[in-house]
């Protein structure tokens, strides 16, 4: 997965980043890495010579140092000959490394493009953190900008190609920030905070031959553009938490035409659960209306709204405060107006059978859940169909970090089917509602996705 041993050492051998501008880089590692670290037990995976431990160990209770070279781990001990606290150090290959702590910080400077499987080493390492625990990771940018004056001077094809001194330190790859968020997102790691910093004109080894200050004018004016100018920064700088599990939930879905019809729902509801979707029509974008009067929510009851309007901002500008999550369809027509009045952890997008995942992908980033549609919306009762089995596959493998539910026809022969499939949440409307016993019915289906 990352080099072998035998290259690891040829490559400590006849580079030593710590006489190199990389020496430089680093001080700014430094800076950016103080404004997020937690300190107090940190792994920093490859070390570099110590560019870096020599800040960390000033920071940490326990430092921790997992290093691939026997020559990187000497020459790390020799950095931090007087460390002020307590240093242990491992010779393993990263994907070899069986920590006997959980950390609250992970360092991993310029590592990642040496690894052949990022996402798996992601994988492993996000286990080596506490549940609050934090992945700082920094790699250099494709898109920086003394790379793309190789590329308009003809010295390279793209970005993307590794330039001999790539080749030379063991890139396998040259990241820019959307593949490194992607490759983050891809091993289920929650991003906190990203950016670029540190815009240089040149290559490492051209900045070297002018200067090895951090403090110098030239490296100093090379830092504020690279707070100005982040898409073309030096250096690609994320933070990474482990997401919280999802958690999986039935919640009952109610559908009511005048007041009197909704406060006997509600009070069926409220005696056996303490959540329940409002299911809103318009009577245009589906058959059917609902909640087209004037109602108050009780406070006992956590309650969420599913929009079935052509243009649910009308439908939700007066209550929307009033919900804990409001779902909107991306096949309405003002869909863009509810994304800035609502903020993200409060709304949800719900797609339609027919409708292409592609069409949703968009406005992920605006919401903090997606509802998948198994029957075509607007009444109880309505057939299940199975091909969204298939779309919460392709949802759940793409994008792994989603809390996803399904509404429609959901029953107790299909609810561990749709868990399965990726599905945490399920909408449940005739199935308990149309039930002689809903209480009994809403119980069956929490046995039936707790292994009971």
């Amino acid at each position: 997965m990352v080099i072998s041993k035998n290259k690891l050492e040829k490559i400590a051998k006849r580079y030593d980043s710590s006489k190199h501008f990389d020496s430089v880089i680093a001080y700014y590692d430094k800076v950016e890495i103080k404004k997020n670290l937690k300190a107090r037990k940190i792994l920093e995976v490859g070390s570099s010579g110590g560019s870096v431990s020599k800040f960390l160990v000033n920071m940490a209770s326990q430092l921790d140092i997992v290093e691939g070279s026997s020559e990187g781990i000497l020459r790390t001990k020799k950095a931090l000959k007087n460390a002020p606290c307590k240093v242990r150090y491992f010779n393993s290959l990263w994907e070899d490394f069986k920590p006997d702590t959980k950390y609250t910080d992970i360092v991993f400077i310029r590592g990642l493009e040496h690894v052949q499987d990022p996402v798996k080493l992601l994988n492993i390492m996000k286990n080596w953190l506490t549940d609050d625990g934090r992945l700082h990771i920094i790699v250099p940018n494709a898109n920086s900008l003394h790379r793309k004056i190789l590329v308009w001077r003809k010295k390279l094809a793209s970005v993307f190609d590794l330039t001999n001194h790539d080749k030379l330190v063991g890139h396998v790859r040259v990241y820019d920030m959307p593949t490194l968020k992607n490759h983050v997102r891809a091993s289920n790691l929650k991003i906190k905070m990203s950016k670029g910093f540190l815009l240089k004109p040149l290559s490492a080894v051209g900045m070297g031959k002018i200067t090895m200050n951090p403090r110098h004018v030239i490296v100093r004016l090379c830092s504020l553009l690279g707070k100005m100018f982040q898409k073309s920064a030096t250096q690609c700088y994320v933070v990474c938490e482990k997401r919280k599990q999802i958690k999986t939930q039935i919640i009952p879905a109610i559908i009511a035409k005048d007041s009197n019809q909704l406060n006997q729902r509600l009070n069926l509801v409220k005696s056996f659960s303490g959540k329940a979707q409002m299911d809103i029509m318009d009577g245009h974008f589906v058959r059917n209306e609902s909640f087209l009067f004037k109602y108050n929510l009780p406070k006992e009851l956590s309650c969420e709204a599913h929009i079935m309007a052509q243009k649910p901002f009308r439908l939700i500008k007066r209550k929307s405060y009033t919900y804990d999550k409001i779902t909107v369809h991306i096949e309405s027509k003002d869909i863009r107006k509810v994304i800035k009045r609502i903020p993200k952890e409060k709304l949800a997008i719900a797609i339609n059978p027919k409708t292409k995942i592609k069409k949703i992908v968009p406005f992920l980033p605006y919401v903090s859940e997606v509802l998948v549609m198994s029957v075509n919306p607007g009444k109880y009762g309505s057939k299940f169909q199975p091909g969204v089995v298939e779309k919460i596959k392709q949802l759940k493998s793409r994008f792994p970090w989603l809390s996803i539910a399904v509404d429609g026809g959901v029953n107790n022969k299909n609810i561990n089917l749709l868990r399965n499939a990726g599905a945490n949440k399920f909408i449940v409307g005739s199935y308990i509602m149309n039930n002689k016993n809903p209480m009994q019915a809403y119980q069956k289906l929490q046995n039936l996705i707790s292994g009971h």
